[in-house]
Parts: structure tokens; C-alpha cells; sequence
């Protein structure tokens, strides 16, 4: 069942190399800054008015949620990944990529963290918005991109493509 749900959302990282994140529900991408809280978030989380903000990357992608019994775990899985840069026009897929995260309570055994190796799934970081970036603007410097672009090259087994959205 799709939810079809869209956020606003602010990730901060600390000094721990830890993300946090807090968004909230918006009727849509283009009717975000109307919506009652939206310049609260991103004032207390950013210091900065929400006004002053450009959106610059949109990403779309299709989500699968698994969360086990003792609801210890959740497991996401994101596909059809697909950006639009508002700044340059550009659209990109990233075509056969699949973004699995495990998200835990601390470090609770999971199996399906054995499973993923046994099926020699890659552990690594990835941000759905700076490689949305790296994607779509080529103004950016991409050096620190480069080893994980390949990567994805690899799994698509060619270049990236360009989608429409």
C-alpha cells in the first residue's frame, strides 16, 4: 500500500558523527512553507527563517518497511530512486539501486544483519541527498563522491541514466 506521504525535513549531525532528524507531514513539495509548524522546524533547528531557505534537490523514491515482533527493529527499503535539482533542472535515477537501512534500539542482535552479509550485500554510508547532488549539479566538487558513484555505476552495471521524474 502506498502512502503517497511527503515531509519536511531537517538533519542535523553532532559531533559524534551521529544524525538526528525531526520533520513534519506537508500537504506537498510545492506547498511546504505554508504549512503550520514548517518555519518553527527549520528556525529552531537551523537558525535560519525558513524564507531566507531555497529548496535546491528533490528526491522520490518507493518504500518498503519491515519491523520485526518486538518492534526492537525497523528495516527500510528505498527504490526507484529518482532526483530533480530545482537549481540546475537536472533529473537522475539511479536506475537498479537499493538503499537497504537497519534501524535499531541500540545493539540488539539482528539476523538479518548475517543474512545481508551472507548474500554479500555491502555495508557503507549513503545520503540520498548529497548523492542527489553530486547527480545532478557537476558544478559541485565530486572527489569525495567519486568511490561511491562508482559504486552505484557498478550495481547498474553502466553509466547513470537520466530519468524524467
Amino acid at each position: 500500500m502506498a502512502s503517497n506521504l511527503t515531509f519536511l525535513e531537517v538533519k542535523n549531525k553532532n559531533n559524534h558523527g551521529r544524525t538526528k532528524k525531526k520533520r513534519i507531514e506537508v500537504p506537498s513539495q510545492d506547498n511546504f512553507r505554508d504549512t503550520e509548524g514548517a518555519n518553527e522546524l527549520v528556525q529552531r533547528k537551523t537558525h535560519f527563517p525558513l524564507k531566507t531557505l531555497n529548496a535546491v534537490i528533490r528526491n522520490n523514491f518507493d518504500r518498503v518497511t519491515l519491523v520485526n515482533n518486538e518492534k526492537t527493529e525497523r528495516l527500510t527499503i528505498d527504490f526507484n530512486i529518482k532526483f530533480h535539482n530545482f537549481e540546475t533542472g537536472v533529473d537522475h535515477g539511479t536506475d537498479q539501486l537499493v538503499v537497504i537501512e537497519l534501524k535499531r534500539d541500540g545493539n540488539v542482535y539482528s539476523p538479518i544483519i548475517n543474512l545481508l552479509r551472507d548474500i554479500h550485500v555491502p555495508v557503507s554510508g549513503f545520503s540520498k541527498c548529497c548523492i542527489g547532488m553530486a547527480l545532478t549539479d557537476t558544478s559541485l566538487k565530486r572527489n569525495n563522491f567519486k568511490p561511491r558513484l562508482r559504486s552505484i555505476e557498478k550495481i547498474n552495471g553502466r553509466k547513470f541514466i537520466k530519468l524524467p521524474l
